[in-house]
C-alpha cells in the first residue's frame, strides 16, 4: 500500500473515532482529503483544488437529498401553520375517551 492509502485508512479511522466521541467530523475529513490531494498532486494548490472538487462532487451527489428533506419538513409543518391540525383533532377532543 502507498502512503496515500495509509492516510486514507487513518483518516477513515479518525472520522469513525470522531463520530464515536460525538464531535464534528468536518475538520478530519477536510484534513485527510487535503493530505491525500497533496500526495497525489504534489503541490498545495493541487491539494486545495482536491478539497474543492470533493465538495463539488459531494454536493452533486447529496443535493437532491437535501432538497427532499427540506420539502418534507415544509410539508410536515404546513398543517400547524395553517391551523389544519387543530381542525383535524377537534372532533376527537369532543369524544369521551380524551377528557
Amino acid at each position: 500500500m502507498s502512503l496515500a492509502h495509509w492516510i486514507y485508512a487513518l483518516g477513515t479511522l479518525e472520522v469513525v473515532l470522531t463520530m464515536i466521541l460525538r464531535r464534528n467530523v468536518l475538520i478530519p475529513c477536510i484534513v485527510s482529503t487535503f493530505l491525500i490531494g497533496f500526495l497525489f498532486k504534489g503541490s498545495l494548490v493541487g491539494a486545495v483544488t482536491t478539497v474543492f472538487n470533493a465538495n463539488i462532487v459531494a454536493l452533486s451527489e447529496l443535493g437532491s437529498v437535501f432538497v427532499i428533506i427540506g420539502l418534507m419538513v415544509a410539508i410536515l409543518k404546513s398543517p400547524s401553520v395553517t391551523g389544519a391540525d387543530e381542525l383535524l383533532v377537534a372532533p376527537l377532543k369532543k369524544s369521551w375517551y380524551l377528557r
